[in-house]
């Protein structure tokens, strides 16, 4: 009866932690869209008003989709010394999550090659 009882109590709170995800997650998702729609409407003023704010914001924005998608995103730094305030950082293999993934743990700006559209 006891391991019954702790049969069914483990699969409740199975029950409870995947309902809790599952509204994490559907959370995260509205954020990222609101969030979208939000820098997308600021996109459509003139650059010189958005010099101060937009790149904190497209910073945000990233780790809000790294987010809504559930990745557990962690830098491993070899390193213990801060990084420079003019670095060059090169991806090793090309990938489009690169383009969220790294804005959205360090400040950098993206570049690509003129054939890149």
């Amino acid at each position: 009866m006891v391991k019954l009882l702790a049969g069914c109590c483990e699969g409740i709170s199975a029950l409870i932690e995947f309902v809790a995800r599952l509204v994490w997650r559907i959370i995260c998702w509205i954020e990222l869209t609101l969030f979208t729609l939000v820098l997308y409407l600021l996109s459509y003023l003139p650059q010189s008003l958005l010099q101060g704010f937009y790149f904190p914001l497209f910073r945000s924005w990233c780790s809000s989709f790294v987010r809504a998608l559930g990745v557990d995103l962690r830098v491993h730094q070899k390193k213990k010394r801060p990084l420079p305030s003019h670095y060059i950082l090169v991806a090793n293999h090309p990938s489009a999550f690169e383009d969220i993934c790294i804005p959205a743990v360090l400040p950098v700006h993206s570049l690509s090659k003129i054939e890149v559209r």
